[in-house]
């Protein structure tokens, strides 16, 4: 479990050094032939994407993202080690049958669901959609959510 962590950390790292680089590279390649220096990238690109949620309806399964991304663990034998995961902070995500992983989001609608309890376990999820063309990021805001398998209880 540990190791996991450590890991997770690292690759978390790595994305935010990329982003943070890719911003950078972006906001020097727009300050080409002006006359203006500055080592600030611009307000607009460190604002953050501006995103517009699409109403859906998804399917699948609560997995621990990190789990799933490093491990590719997922399903009732695995929630154990996603449970531990998710304790020490590790993201929660809708993985479909096909294979895409959502990132869970909370506000305080969905903050108030107990999303973790149903890891390992297939539910359907109706929220809004977030998706990012630059960077391909997703990410489900949960506003209901029932569980499709007998056992989830």
């Amino acid at each position: 479990m540990r190791r996991r962590t450590v890991l997770f950390a690292l690759v978390m790292a790595a994305a935010v050094a990329g982003g943070l680089a890719a911003t950078s590279a972006t906001a020097q390649s727009k300050g080409k032939g002006s006359t203006q220096k500055s080592d600030r990238p611009d307000t607009q690109s460190s604002a953050g994407p501006k995103v517009k949620p699409e109403d859906t309806s998804l399917s699948g399964e609560i997995v621990s993202l990190s789990c799933y991304l490093i491990e590719g663990g997922h399903g009732p034998q695995h929630r154990a080690c996603a449970e531990a995961c998710v304790k020490e902070g590790g993201p929660l995500a809708l993985l479909t049958t096909r294979g895409d992983a959502f990132t869970i989001v909370r506000d305080p609608i969905s903050h108030n669901l107990d999303v973790a309890s149903f890891l390992g376990k297939r539910v359907q999820i109706e929220g809004k959609l977030f998706k990012t063309t630059s960077t391909g990021s997703r990410a489900l805001l949960v506003e209901k959510m029932k569980p499709l398998d007998k056992d989830n209880s």
